[in-house]
């Protein structure tokens, strides 16, 4: 069942890429964090992807299964009702 009680995450996904430099010191990126960030910023733009739908339940797992869940449509085991 889902809690309404909210933990910190202990993981980190802070990225150390300094090992390819030392395997592979011929290695050159050719994307960046920034150019991943505009090509992204792009295709939602392409398909009209507003901020209200990006923030909303469609693209949360937590936040759909719960609307799924308040109308009926799968039970608190997240089994599909019918």
């Amino acid at each position: 069942q889902l809690s309404d009680d909210h933990f910190p995450d202990p993981r980190n996904y802070k990225v150390d890429a300094s090992r390819i430099l030392k395997e592979i010191p011929e290695f050159k990126p050719v994307w960046s964090a920034r150019k991943g960030a505009e090509e992204l910023y792009q295709a939602y733009k392409d398909v009209g992807l507003t901020l209200e739908e990006f923030e909303g339940i469609k693209y949360q797992r937590i936040g759909h299964i719960k609307y799924l869940i308040n109308e009926k449509i799968i039970n608190d085991k997240l089994f599909w009702l019918n």
